[in-house]
């Protein structure tokens, strides 16, 4: 990536990446995990409802989703790669103009998962019209995407979740590409239902 700007958002202190990193592409996609996911030392994350009906050829193109930050991070670790902080995540998604939205544009295309409604399912990567300028997909659209950026209250470990929740049925928010929710990573609060972790996947980066 282009390292050419000193901030993300002027008005804040959120400053991009001062060194180069490589992010992928596309969320990493159930045919990436599956073999991964298959060893016994990975066993214990079950796939949500969506994903698990389906059979592996027919998810093998669909974004995962559902997955902890614990099983995020430990596939991304056992290719040598990790998961993105938050502004590796928006300096890749926003580039050195900053935009607001990955396409650069106010309208979004039309076939945005992010404005499906209420019910909406993942579809396959690289198919939803949401591309950067440099060419990365589903920064914005489809599953939300874990970074490695959170914190820790008493008791539980909360993480930074990234992109648009899948369910939205209204405008794109105006701050874009720098919305974040927190989901919980660890802790207590995992037994807690969030209607959001089965759209919740990732990608992973590197230096």
């Amino acid at each position: 990536m282009d390292q050419s700007v000193s901030g993300l958002r002027p008005d804040k202190p959120h400053p991009a990446p001062s060194y180069a990193f490589r992010i992928q592409r596309h969320e990493v996609t159930w045919g990436e995990m599956d073999g991964w996911l298959a060893a016994p030392e990975h066993a214990g994350f079950a796939a949500p409802a969506w994903a698990s009906a389906l059979t592996a050829p027919a998810r093998s193109d669909l974004p995962v989703g559902g997955v902890p930050r614990s099983v995020a991070a430990a596939y991304c670790e056992s290719h040598r790669w990790r998961l993105p902080t938050e502004a590796e995540w928006e300096y890749a998604a926003r580039g050195p103009g900053l935009l607001t939205y990955p396409w650069g544009l106010d309208s979004p295309p039309p076939t945005l998962r992010a404005l499906a409604g209420v019910g909406a399912a993942p579809v396959a990567v690289m198919t939803d019209g949401d591309l950067t300028l440099g060419g990365i997909y589903d920064m914005l659209g489809n599953v939300q995407e874990w970074t490695s950026g959170g914190y820790t209250d008493d008791v539980n470990d909360y993480g930074w979740v990234r992109g648009l929740p899948l369910t939205g049925d209204g405008p794109l928010p105006q701050n874009g590409l720098a919305w974040r929710r927190k989901a919980c990573a660890a802790g207590p609060c995992l037994a807690e239902p969030d209607p959001a972790t089965p759209v919740i996947g990732f990608r992973c980066a590197r230096n």
